[in-house]
């Protein structure tokens, strides 16, 4: 069995911060703002202005994502009928690594909107 004193300074802090956040997360409902300390008032503070935060950069890069898809079937239309004239494998090349481009913005934009819990 170990004891508190045997925890290292890392871990002691690391759970004083969970017991102190379930200790939030219990009080927000049921405490008005005026309630609150004023490090729960800039923890909630820090919380919301974080989310908006992400919220903004979620929304400005999809619109930029769908405005560079739109784009890129304009250009792929465009040889299609032959308005431009490009090698195939130019194209292909193109049109793949825009592909890849959003895939893996989605993929961080939903990695850090979406975060995993942390593990033990």
């Amino acid at each position: 069995m170990s004891n508190q004193g045997d925890m290292e300074p890392q871990a002691r802090q690391s759970e004083s911060k969970k017991v102190y956040l379930q200790a939030l997360r219990k009080k927000m409902p049921q405490a008005s703002q005026a309630e609150l300390g004023p490090f729960d008032k800039a923890e909630i503070d820090d919380r919301n202005s974080d989310r908006t935060l992400k919220l903004v950069y979620a929304v400005g890069f999809i619109i930029i994502l769908a405005v560079q898809l739109l784009l890129v079937n304009v250009v792929f239309f465009a040889a299609g009928i032959g308005w431009l004239s490009y090698d195939q494998w130019a194209l292909e090349l193109f049109v793949g690594a825009t592909l890849a481009e959003v895939f893996l913005v989605v993929r961080v934009i939903t990695k850090n909107l979406f975060p995993l819990a942390q593990k033990k």
